[in-house]
């Protein structure tokens, strides 16, 4: 097994405009059962959207070491991060991919690692 780990941190400042964007334009970079997620509280959604979004940087470097990535866009509409109950990494484009995330974030930056490995044969 040969793993893939792609780590990313963010400021949660950049996010606190997030709220007064049309869902249209949040869904260039979250799905929507995110956006359910992120406005389900908000004094709560900066700091959702700016873990989410880190947590779509670390997987496209760790997808980086896999292969030649599709564009950064195209993966934040295609892949999802859910918390609930615990963080989880759906990449519906590659089955062949096992994932394990781990999300965090202080009052000031949001972090994410993601670990992508191929289960053995």
């Amino acid at each position: 097994m040969i793993p893939y780990i792609g780590i990313d941190a963010v400021e949660i400042d950049r996010f606190q405009q997030f709220h007064q964007y049309h869902r249209q334009q949040l869904a260039r970079i979250f799905t929507p059962d995110e956006l359910e997620a992120c406005y389900a509280d908000p004094r709560m959604m900066a700091s959702r959207c700016a873990t989410r979004f880190a947590a779509k940087e670390a997987l496209y470097k760790a997808l980086s070491q896999y292969m030649t990535p599709p564009p950064f866009l195209y993966l934040c509409r295609t892949v999802t991060i859910m918390t609930t109950p615990a963080p989880v990494l759906h990449i519906p484009e590659h089955p062949e991919l096992h994932a394990s995330i781990s999300l965090t974030h202080t009052a000031t930056t949001a972090i994410a690692v993601v670990l992508l490995w191929r289960p053995t044969q």
